[in-house]
């Protein structure tokens, strides 16, 4: 029920930071998500689709697509 952040030391360009740039995985499978950028915080934020299971291994990756202002 909380969400997953990232957090960068520079700003990031808000129009590079969606869901084609950031994915949430379980395995090799993509999961359903919603992205968002803070600028005041230079955090990323990834909201998933669903509810996520206990005891499971789940991975953000982040695409060399993001780019800083």
């Amino acid at each position: 029920d909380t969400d997953i952040w990232v957090q960068f030391d520079r700003p990031l360009e808000s129009s590079s930071v969606s869901t084609l740039t950031v994915y949430l995985k379980q395995d090799t499978q993509r999961l359903p998500i919603s992205v968002s950028y803070e600028g005041l915080s230079r955090r990323i934020i990834v909201r998933p689709g669903g509810t996520l299971d206990l005891q499971k291994t789940y991975t953000v990756e982040l695409s060399p697509r993001i780019r800083a202002s």
